[in-house]
């Protein structure tokens, strides 16, 4: 059995290549760059240069290594595969949602709408060009979150907690070609952050789990790079209700707030791809390489047997994490302490771990532009 991955300097694809490779396949990864983290790894069998994503590039690939399923991992090839394969002879084999639904839930103005038909708590959004933004009483009792409006947009995210902020925001997005339309105001939610996330078939859950944020980079919301398992009937029964609603098939991430003030959970909005905390899920016994071939086979398998969920907690160094031991050397003490997962890559696949280790300065660098 072979299968096609994606985005090769992603950690969530380094942990399904693993995965799939323990499970016997031969594991296959496209890249736009000839360069990548994941070429150092044992478990990937080819990485395949592609420049640009064609129904005919991409098909020809899939006959010529004989894929049996195909995985895109970030939210771009994603949404292009699920396009190019719609209509296609790999159709069934694509573990990604309807091109159109992937569309729809990553809006997330039109999605926040919709969720909140639904019956189930959103922020307030606010036009980003109301009169009362620029009144100093507006911030007396609330606070903002500014972001791109939809998935696939740069990953930046403001906190606003006056007019001067809101101003300030605003002319970054500016001056990167964003206009206002390409935003979403909300209300900030104080709370922790949560999220869902499952494989679905036809509405319906094949796996799912949930796991409670621990730290985040950025700091002022981000993604996340400590996180652990977390248990909530409550939570599960509204995602569910959120799947069902869209008659979701794949991968999905939704994410909320819980808030500090009412207990509440507030959507926050939907990822409809695979995550960057999977290696938690994975290695908490949630049987996410079972549930891909499940939603992919034809005709399906017998019923995933979802075992146990482990109450693990990871961080990841090289992801992020290790920024934070820089303001708080006592955390990286703290994390060595207790039974928490640390993942590197390093001992698990050493010239993939040794490579991002290297990698690791760069990113520094990039991050706090030292």
């Amino acid at each position: 059995m072979n299968v096609l991955l994606t985005n090769p300097n992603y950690k969530h694809t380094w942990i399904l290549a693993l995965s799939f490779f323990k499970k016997g396949y031969k594991v296959y990864c496209l890249s736009k760059s000839r360069l990548c983290l994941l070429g150092a790894s044992k478990f990937v069998e080819k990485i395949i240069f592609i420049k640009h994503f064609t129904k005919d590039k991409c098909e020809s690939i899939c006959i010529n290594y004989d894929i049996d399923i195909i995985v895109p991992v970030g939210f771009e090839e994603t949404f292009l595969l699920s396009k190019i394969f719609k209509n296609s002879i790999f159709a069934n084999k694509i573990t990604a949602a309807n091109h159109e639904k992937i569309a729809f839930a990553s809006d997330k103005n039109k999605i926040s709408k919709y969720i909140d038909n639904l019956g189930i708590s959103v922020p307030r959004v606010y036009a980003i060009n109301n009169s009362d933004l620029a009144d100093a009483k507006t911030y007396s009792d609330r606070e903002f979150f500014l972001k791109p409006s939809k998935e696939g947009l740069i990953k930046k995210y403001f906190k606003i907690e006056n007019s001067e902020e809101l101003n300030n925001s605003r002319s970054f997005f500016k001056g990167i070609g964003y206009s206002d339309s390409d935003l979403i105001l909300q209300e900030f939610i104080n709370g922790e952050g949560v999220g869902y996330f499952a494989i679905c078939y036809d509405g319906e859950p094949v796996v799912e789990y949930s796991h409670q944020r621990i730290r985040e980079w950025p700091k002022k919301g981000g993604y996340s790079t400590a996180c652990k398992i977390y248990e909530n009937k409550e939570l599960t029964s509204i995602s569910r209700k959120i799947i069902r609603s869209l008659k979701w098939r794949g991968p999905i991430m939704i994410e909320y707030k819980k808030n500090k003030n009412d207990g509440k959970f507030y959507f926050i909005e939907i990822n409809p791809k695979f995550w960057g905390s999977l290696e938690l899920g994975i290695l908490s016994n949630v049987n996410i390489i079972d549930a891909l071939t499940f939603i992919t086979s034809q005709p399906h398998n017998e019923q995933i047997n979802q075992g146990e969920i482990e109450r693990n907690m990871i961080a990841w160094p090289l992801d992020g994490d290790a920024f934070h031991y820089f303001s708080s050397p006592s955390l990286l003490i703290k994390l060595l302490k207790n039974d928490s997962i640390v993942s590197t890559g390093i001992l698990r696949d050493p010239f993939y771990g040794l490579l991002k280790l290297l990698y690791f300065p760069l990113r520094l660098l990039k991050e706090f532009r030292l």
